[in-house]
């Protein structure tokens, strides 16, 4: 096996992978978002398989708890517009976040548009 930096001429089989194995689990992805793709091939120069670091923004907030409900709301409301314009602004589709244990937080951000992600989110810590 080898890998290598992927190149503009395994488009098309990465695409005739993803149509054939995963085209019902997610969408055939912008690489243009990614920093880095590689392709590990075989001694036949087969594509095994093919990933990159693709950067996503995740959205992180900390909020001043003694502030009634409907002001931390509102507050809320003014920092995830203000980070959805920014996020837009500099060229990504979309922003994350990771709720932790609160449920009305979890309930207002999908008010706001946010949506479960397909999948569980992993991380790798390095």
């Amino acid at each position: 096996m080898n890998i290598r930096l992927a190149k503009e001429y395994d488009l098309e089989k990465i695409r005739e992978l993803h149509n054939k194995f995963f085209k019902d689990q997610f969408e055939f992805p912008d690489f243009s978002k990614f920093f880095n793709t590689f392709i590990v091939e075989d001694s036949k120069k087969e594509i095994i398989t093919f990933g990159g670091n693709k950067l996503i923004v995740e959205a992180v907030a900390i909020t001043n708890m003694n502030y009634n409900l409907q002001d931390r709301y509102e507050a809320l409301e003014k920092l995830l517009t203000a980070l959805s314009l920014q996020v837009a602004v500099e060229g990504y589709d979309q922003l994350h976040c990771f709720v932790q244990g609160n449920e009305s937080w979890l309930r207002r951000l999908k008010k706001h548009g946010f949506k479960s992600t397909k999948g569980n989110a992993l991380v790798l810590e390095l």
